[in-house]
Order: C-alpha cells, then sequence, then structure tokens
C-alpha cells in the first residue's frame, strides 16, 4: 500500500511539475510600451493574431473588454475561494491528526498499564507466560504477514516487534505529515504567486484598459470638436456660398445695367450723329435770316418806290391833265397790294423761323444739359461698380484662400483621426488578444485544480478504503481487539 501511495505522490507531483511548467510557458510576456520597443512574440502569436483578428474597434469592444476584466475578477475570487477551502480542508486535516494523536496517546498509555499489570499477574510462572508469548508472537507472525500481503510489510515489521506491544516511532508520521505539509505549502505557495501574478496582469490590464479609455475619451472629444470645426466650415461655406450667389447676382444686374447704358451711349452716338440734321436745320434757319434781311432790303426798297409812287400818284391827281397814265395807277396799285400780301406772308415766315428757331436751340440745350448730367451719373455709376467689383474680387480671393486652407487642416485633421483609430484598433486587439490568453491561463488554472481536488479525493478515499481493509483482515486474525485497535488507529493517523 506504501509502494502504491509513493506512486501515487510521485504521480501528483509530477503532474504539478507539468501545470507548472504548462502555467510558466502560458504566461504572456509584459507589455510593450506605447510607442516604443515592442517585446518579441513567439512565432505561434502572429498566427493566432492573424487568424483571430477581429474587425476594427468599436465602442461596443471597450463593454466586452470590461465583461471579459469582470469574468476576470470572477474567476479570481473563485480561485481565492478555493484556495480558502484548500486551506480549510488542510486545517481540518491537521485537526484530525491532532485528535488521532490523542486517542493513540491514551490508548498507548492504557496498552501500556494493561500490559503492566499482565506482566505482573504472571510474573509467578514461566511456563503459564510462555504459552501467551507464543501466542502474541503467531499474532504479530499473523499481522505482519497479513500487512506484507497488503503492501504495508516495512512499515508493520517497524511499528510490530517480536517481544510484544512497544510504543511506535514517531518519525515516520512526522516524516509524512513534513512532507505533506512542504507539498501542501509548495502548492499553495505556487498558487498564491500564480494568484499574485495574475493579480499583477490584472491591475496591468485596467491600466491599461483606462488608458485606452482615456484615450478613447480624448479621441471622442477631438472627433466632437473636429465635428464642430466642421460644421462651423460648411456653415461658412454655405454663406459664401450664399454670398458668391449672391455677388453673381449683383454682377449679373450690374452687367445688365453696364449694357443699358452702353445702349443709351449708342443711342446717344446715333444722337449726336442726328446733330448733323440739326446743322442743316441751322444752316437752313441761317439760309432763312439771310432771306428774311434780304426781303427787309427789298420791303425797304418796295417801301421806297410805293413812297414814290404815293408821290406821283399825288402828282397825277393833281394834274388830271394825263388822263393816259390811270392804267398805270391801277396796275401799280395792285402791284402794290400784291406786295404787300408777299410781305406780310414773308413776316409770317420769318416769325415762324424765328420761333422754331429758338425751338430748337432751347431743345438743344436741354438735350446737351440731360446728356452731360447723364454721363457724369453714368460715370461714377460705373466708377462706383469698379470699385465694387474689386473689392467682390480681393473678398472671392480671400475665401478661396480661406477654404482651401480649412480644406487641407479638415483633411490632416482626418489623417489624423484615422491614425489614432488604427493605433486604437491594434491596442484593442493586442488587448483582446491578451485577454484571451490570460482567459485560456485561468481556465487551464480552473481545470487543475479540479484535477488536483478529484485526485486528492480520490487519494483520500482510496487511502481510506485500503485502512479500513487492512483493518478488518487484522481484526480478523488478531483476537486482542485492544492491540489491534491501538495498531488500526496508529496505521489510520500514519496514512492519512
Amino acid at each position: 500500500m506504501r509502494s502504491s501511495i509513493a506512486t501515487y505522490r510521485e504521480s501528483l507531483s509530477r503532474l504539478a511539475g507539468e501545470v507548472d511548467d504548462a502555467t510558466a510557458d502560458e504566461i504572456p510576456a509584459p507589455w510593450p510600451s506605447r510607442r516604443g520597443d515592442h517585446a518579441p512574440t513567439p512565432p505561434s502569436s502572429g498566427r493566432r493574431r492573424r487568424y483571430t483578428r477581429p474587425d476594427p474597434a468599436e465602442p461596443d469592444e471597450i463593454s466586452k473588454l470590461k465583461e471579459d476584466i469582470e469574468k476576470i475578477q470572477a474567476s479570481e475570487a473563485e480561485i481565492k475561494a478555493l484556495s480558502f477551502n484548500y486551506a480549510a480542508m488542510l486545517k481540518e486535516k491537521e485537526e484530525q491528526l491532532v485528535k488521532l494523536r490523542e486517542e493513540n496517546g491514551s490508548l498507548r498509555r492504557s496498552m501500556e498499564s494493561s500490559n503492566y499489570k499482565a506482566v505482573s499477574g504472571n510474573s509467578n510462572g514461566t511456563l503459564q507466560r510462555s504459552p501467551s508469548r507464543m501466542q502474541r508472537n503467531t499474532d504479530q507472525e499473523k499481522t505482519s504477514s497479513v500487512l506484507k500481503q497488503n503492501g504495508y510489510g516495512g512499515g508493520a515489521s517497524q511499528v510490530i516487534q517480536k517481544n510484544g506491544p512497544h510504543p511506535l516511532p514517531v518519525h515516520y508520521k512526522g516524516d509524512a505529515l513534513v512532507e505533506e505539509r512542504a507539498y501542501f505549502a509548495s502548492k499553495q505557495a505556487s498558487l498564491e504567486n500564480e494568484i499574485k501574478q495574475l493579480k499583477q496582469q490584472l491591475r496591468c490590464y485596467s491600466n491599461k484598459e483606462d488608458d485606452t479609455t482615456r484615450r478613447l475619451e480624448d479621441e471622442n472629444k477631438r472627433n466632437e470638436f473636429l465635428q464642430q470645426q466642421l460644421n462651423e466650415l460648411k456653415v461658412d461655406k454655405e454663406m459664401v456660398a450664399t454670398t458668391m450667389e449672391e455677388l453673381h447676382k449683383e454682377l449679373s444686374e450690374k452687367k445688365a445695367e453696364l449694357r443699358c447704358l452702353q445702349d443709351e451711349l449708342s443711342t446717344r452716338d446715333n444722337e449726336r450723329a442726328s446733330d448733323g440734321s440739326l446743322q442743316s436745320l441751322r444752316s437752313m434757319v441761317m439760309a432763312l435770316q439771310k432771306e428774311n434781311s434780304d426781303l427787309k432790303i427789298a420791303k425797304g426798297s418796295l417801301y421806297e418806290e410805293l413812297v414814290n409812287m404815293e408821290s406821283t400818284t399825288q402828282k397825277v391827281d393833281n394834274s388830271t391833265s394825263d388822263v393816259d397814265n390811270f392804267s398805270d395807277v391801277e396796275k401799280v396799285k395792285d402791284e402794290m397790294a400784291s406786295l404787300k400780301k408777299a410781305l406780310q406772308g414773308a413776316f409770317h415766315e420769318r416769325d415762324r423761323a424765328l420761333q422754331n428757331l429758338s425751338r430748337l436751340k432751347q431743345h438743344l440745350l436741354d438735350k446737351d444739359l440731360e446728356d452731360q448730367e447723364k454721363m457724369d451719373e453714368d460715370s461714377k455709376v460705373i466708377e462706383e461698380l469698379r470699385a465694387i467689383c474689386e473689392q467682390q474680387r480681393a473678398h472671392i480671393v480671400q475665401l478661396e484662400r480661406a477654404l482651401k486652407v480649412e480644406m487641407t487642416k479638415q483633411e490632416e485633421s482626418k489623417k489624423t483621426i484615422n491614425d489614432e483609430r488604427s493605433r486604437s484598433n491594434e491596442q484593442i486587439e493586442d488587448l483582446q488578444y491578451k485577454l484571451a490568453n490570460c482567459m485560456n491561463a485561468l481556465e487551464s488554472k480552473d481545470q487543475e485544480l479540479l484535477n488536483l481536488q478529484s485526485a486528492l479525493g480520490q487519494y483520500y478515499a482510496e487511502s481510506e478504503a485500503k485502512v479500513i481493509g487492512t483493518f478488518q483482515t487484522i481484526l480478523a486474525l488478531n483476537p486482542n481487539v485492544l492491540y489491534l485497535q491501538d495498531f488500526s488507529l496508529i496505521f489510520v493517523h500514519f496514512y492519512i
């Protein structure tokens, strides 16, 4: 039985060594710096990352990471509970060992007292004592043979001697307890170290997560600020577009006004071209004035002739001698009347020509004044329009430059945002990969703890079954109940 327990312990120690090696291999490398040197990763990590690389990170991944961290913390709490349970089990076993020691001591004292009484009672004869000694020796040989058949001959030979019942040596029990305590202490220390490492890793992950959340908050703030700037730029762009449309409308209106002015100028040029007709009218007026002066001269001459004719008619009237000239006088009167009518018509034509001339002069003067006023107004309007057009052109150039600058700034901000997003995505991918490694390590540790617990339970069950079987065989073979009870308690205390 001891050989089976030894082999079982060796298998448990081998499993513990393999578990420690696996945990040492599965402990992830320290985190690289944010912008510095990256620690060398194993070749399998690149393949895993290549096959298990997730999509670009979104705000939901932060909640997933938080849930994973909460799961890790829950598993850490479970590990702590298991370690506490393990420590409680160890304390219970130690208490059981103390109780067994106390019972063993009491049984040993009672056995020594009974043996002392039996020896003092049987000291009168050797013949009566020898059969009991022989019987006890035969019983001890039988028990030793039974123990050898069960695999515990070495331990039993040291416990039971041929001369009779003697106290059991304690160094075997002490060695077994020391070994078990050392094993459990080493295992507990390794588990505590693993828990400390996991706590450190969780702290590192929490710190990294805090950093990532801070970076994400900063990026969100930057995105909001840039979005506000973009909205402001869009509003400015819309305002610039509206102002450009208004300027285009004003320019079209000004162009229409310039066309109207050009049409008016062309009409004025045509009117100036028609001034030649006015000059012809003026020449006609001058000719009429000359005719008028000629008519005045003719009138004066005719008036003189008329005066002469009247003087001659008076002379004719006074001298009734010449009757033959009467017909000539009538002719002269008729001519005088026709000449008067022609003179009146000439006067009437002269007055009408003078009126037309004065009216034309006034009309020309008014036209010249209006043309000068319109030309002055048109020149002022043209100068104002030119100044406005130059100002608007300068403003348009400034707006175009500002638009180009804002577009370049927007492109740079988009580039920076994309770079930050790619960096955050890479960091989140690394965090997810390391978190998966930690989860796998925790699952493996949980499985190892379960395996250890099941192995310990099986070990205790098998040891108890074997001890009970040996105790029953000893009871069946040895009639000395107190001695066998003492031996069974020692055996149970030694192997449990």
